[in-house]
């Protein structure tokens, strides 16, 4: 199925920003911290392939630092379950479930 919509298209060229600033940070340009929260819509809101994607390329910049610990965080929140390879350790640190308090964010519910 294609994907289109300015909607979509609006949303992949901030997200692309997004990974291009997390990526720059961790080449250690620039000053910013190299780290992504990114609370996303419900998956009926954006195209699976996104989120896909967005798993991937996180997973692709992890791979390049080999067997030293990653230089980044990316936390992401959505009901989408990643691709199952990515869904265990050692990319899936934490699952995060609003149900139990030990798994909030950082502990809090805001």
């Amino acid at each position: 199925m294609p994907v289109r919509g300015g909607a979509f298209r609006a949303l992949g060229t901030v997200l692309a920003f997004d990974l291009a600033c997390l990526t720059a940070a961790v080449e250690g340009v620039g000053r910013l911290p190299a780290f992504w929260l990114h609370d996303s819509p419900h998956e009926g809101d954006v195209e699976p392939i996104l989120y896909e994607r967005l798993f991937r390329f996180a997973r692709d910049l992890e791979l390049a630092f080999g067997e030293r610990e990653p230089a980044f965080q990316y936390i992401v929140t959505t009901r989408t379950a990643p691709p199952a390879e990515l869904a265990q350790a050692p990319f899936a640190r934490l699952t995060l479930d609003a149900r139990d308090e030990a798994k909030l964010l950082l502990g809090v519910r805001l």
